[in-house]
Order: structure tokens, then C-alpha cells, then sequence
């Protein structure tokens, strides 16, 4: 993390903390925001993930964002932790411990899944595959993604273990957060541009196990996905990186 954005984070916390940047228990909006700490929006929003990523703030969608449960103790060891590593360190051990979490996650899903489950995950195959017909590619890529997001979540809450969801709260939000650095940054990364039929088809068979009860099968469907997302990810990075900073 460069000392600009570094500082920067520091500086929301501490307006934050002083209700500088606060209206009606919402925060400021990204423009006014840039506007008051004098930055630009791509610099902003590194700073914002970094932010959420500690629990400081809550981005919620087609809300806004808000003041989480964060404290200052978190901040300083958080900054130490993003300021030390890499965003393609910090995605490539995080799929590590996705690897170790999500298998059993669909392994307990296929055991303990409801129609409710069924249904939801069910929808979410009927919407992916109606959104690869679509030609604006933009917009079906942000879907694409999201539903992903949607669909991992959906598996976790089915397996119906509550210490299992708390511990994904954090995997997700580290994962997504780092993905949008990867995306927004110089790396320009999206996997759902370059790997859309092959990340469905493979959640595919991780959801026809789970709707058929077959415990072993979605374990080992989703250690496949994953295991292949991570090494079609770290590929792609070393491609898109080589020879630049960021090795």
C-alpha cells in the first residue's frame, strides 16, 4: 500500500471518529469525499476497500456507506497487514483458505439444504444462463460477478452452521475487496471477462450436487472450482504483471 493511500485511510478514520464526514448515520458520497480530502476517485476507492475490508466502514449496496464497528486497534494492525503484502499475496492466500472452508461448506449444503436453498440456487442458474445471451458485455460481466458472490453465499448459508457463516463474512469480504483492487487498479483483472462459461459450468456442477444430496460430489465440485480459479488467477496475474512492479 503506497504511503499516499496510507495516509489517506488515516485521515477518513480520523474524520470519521469526528463525525466530520457523517450525515443522518451515513457517510459523505465518494464525490464529496474526493472533493474534502483533495484525491482522486480511483485513490478513494482503494482507500474505501481498505476500509471495509477492517470493518471501519459498510459498504452496502444501492445504499451507501456507513460506519461500521471497526476501532483504531484494528485499523493499525489492518494497515500493517494490506501495507505488507501484495493484492495478488493477499488474493492467492486467501483462495488458500477459501480451499480449506468452502468444499466442507457444500459438502454440509447438500446435507442440510432446504427448498428454500433449492429454489434460490436454482434461480441463480436460470439467471446466468440467460445473462450469457446478452451482448453488453460490461454490464453481463458485473452481474456475472455479483451472482457469483450471491451464489458462494447461498452454499454457505445452506450448510446452516453459524460459526462456518462468521468465519465467511470475513473470507468474502477479504476476496471481493481484493478483487476490486485487481479490477480498478493497473492490473485491469476480471475473471468473469475472460473465464464466463467455464466459472458457470462449474458452479453448475457444484449446485446439481448440492440439489441432489450428494455431500461427497459438491465437496469435491468445489475444491475443483476453486483450486482452478486459483490457478487460472495467479496465471493470469503473473502474465498481466511480468516485468512490473507488482511481481
Amino acid at each position: 500500500m503506497n504511503r499516499q493511500r496510507t495516509e489517506l485511510i488515516k485521515e477518513i478514520y480520523d474524520s470519521l471518529k469526528k463525525g466530520e464526514i457523517v450525515r443522518d448515520d451515513q457517510i459523505f458520497s465518494e464525490r464529496e469525499l474526493c472533493e474534502k480530502f483533495n484525491v482522486k476517485r480511483s485513490v478513494l476507492r482503494e482507500a474505501l476497500i481498505s476500509l471495509e475490508t477492517l470493518g471501519i466502514i459498510e459498504i452496502r449496496e444501492r445504499q451507501g456507506m456507513f460506519v461500521g464497528e471497526g476501532t483504531s486497534k484494528g485499523l493499525d494492525s489492518g494497515l500493517d497487514f494490506l501495507s505488507g503484502y501484495s493484492p495478488m499475496i493477499i488474493h492467492n492466500q486467501s483462495m488458500e483458505v477459501r480451499l480449506m472452508v468452502e468444499p466442507k461448506a457444500a459438502g454440509l449444503a447438500a446435507l442440510h439444504r432446504t427448498e428454500r436453498h433449492c429454489t434460490a440456487l436454482r434461480e441463480e442458474l436460470d439467471f446466468v444462463d440467460q445473462l450469457q445471451s446478452r451482448e453488453d458485455s460490461e454490464a453481463k460481466y458485473s452481474l456475472d460477478y455479483q451472482h457469483n458472490i450471491i451464489i458462494h453465499n447461498i452454499i454457505v448459508d445452506a450448510a446452516d452452521n453459524m460459526v462456518l457463516t462468521e468465519i465467511y463474512k470475513y473470507l468474502s469480504t477479504l476476496s471481493r475487496n481484493v478483487f476490486s483492487v485487481l479490477g480498478n487498479g493497473t492490473l485491469n483483472f476480471h475473471p468473469y471477462a475472460l473465464w464466463p462459461d467455464t466459472l458457470h459450468s462449474e458452479h453448475r456442477e457444484i449446485i446439481q450436487a448440492i440439489l441432489g444430496q450428494d455431500s461427497a460430489k459438491a465437496e469435491e465440485q468445489m475444491r475443483i472450482h476453486l483450486e482452478n480459479s486459483l490457478e487460472r488467477n495467479k496465471g493470469m496475474m503473473e502474465w498481466k504483471t511480468s516485468g512490473s512492479r507488482f511481481v
